[in-house]
């Protein structure tokens, strides 16, 4: 509900340099998905995220030294530790309706949500948009005025 919020957060600590570090706690056995939002946040901060792929098979008792050990590094000292590798980014768009990341999607120009589907009523802003592109019949051909006579 405040991805577009959250995602100019981003933005701004991206433009003042300030690293945006994820630790995602998920279930155990893999049934939720890992965040993209902040993946993309700590990719493009150059932040560190850490999600349930890289905490698979730790014990509850390394959650602290990993804490310790990545997060509150400085930026200016992580080159010299072991900082788990990046994880691949996902920087498809998310169905703001279904909340899934979509390839080809519609985006409401007031508010910039995207959507999989058309909608003809923006659920985020209420901007309305009657008519979808594809759907406007094409122009009529001229017609051919006859001569009288």
């Amino acid at each position: 509900a405040q991805y577009v919020p959250a995602m100019n957060a981003v933005f701004s600590a991206q433009r003042l340099d300030v690293p945006v570090d994820a630790l995602a706690l998920r279930a155990a056995d893999g049934s939720q998905p890992e965040s993209t939002l902040f993946q993309q946040a700590a990719h493009l901060t150059g932040g560190v995220y850490l999600g349930t792929r890289a905490l698979s098979g730790a014990s509850p008792d390394a959650l602290l030294p990993l804490l310790i050990s990545v997060f509150l590094l400085d930026t200016s000292v992580r080159s010299a530790f072991r900082i788990p590798a990046p994880v691949e980014v996902d920087f498809r768009a998310t169905c703001f309706v279904t909340k899934r990341a979509i390839d080809l999607g519609w985006t409401c120009s007031v508010c910039l949500s995207t959507f999989a589907a058309h909608r003809i009523l923006c659920p985020t802003c209420g901007a309305r948009f009657p008519i979808a592109p594809r759907s406007l019949p094409p122009p009529p051909a001229p017609r051919k005025r006859v001569a009288p006579d």
